[in-house]
């Protein structure tokens, strides 16, 4: 088996935006204050993205993925502009060190990426990517 570093893995995985511009469009120059978060969850059921989430959720299952899945999913949900930049690398970062072929689950990979980087945009980033997983969960289940 050939091993491969954390930051290797998430360097080869990295969304690049195409210049500075396009960086600061896609993340905004702001970090938002703790209590200026968007609340995601009325966002989800008021605005049509049910439809985005019902997709990404007949495609993975959050509560069992394997890294490769996860980078597929990151794809997807980027591309249906669920996750900014910044969030599609978080979520490569906090489960680049599970193997390939082993299953996990998503919102415990958080917690334990949460535990392990206590900055202040890991906290939101993971706060968001937890939304967004529980999101992907309610579809599933409807």
């Amino acid at each position: 088996m050939n091993l491969i570093s954390a930051v290797e893995r998430y360097q080869q995985q990295q969304i690049q935006p195409n210049n500075a511009n396009e960086l600061q469009k896609q993340q905004g120059l702001e970090l938002l204050a703790p209590n200026d978060l968007p609340d995601n969850n009325d966002e989800f059921i008021n605005s049509g993205m049910d439809k985005d989430y019902q997709t990404v959720a007949t495609q993975f299952h959050p509560q069992a993925i394997t890294f490769p899945d996860i980078l597929s999913m990151r794809q997807t949900l980027y591309e249906h502009s669920l996750i900014n930049l910044r969030e599609a690398n978080t979520l490569v970062v906090a489960t680049q060190t599970y193997p390939d072929n082993t299953l996990f689950n998503l919102e415990e990979a958080l917690d334990d990426y949460k535990n392990q980087d206590s900055s202040y945009e890991a906290n939101v980033d993971v706060g968001r990517l937890k939304v967004i997983t529980a999101n992907i969960i309610a579809a599933r289940n409807h």
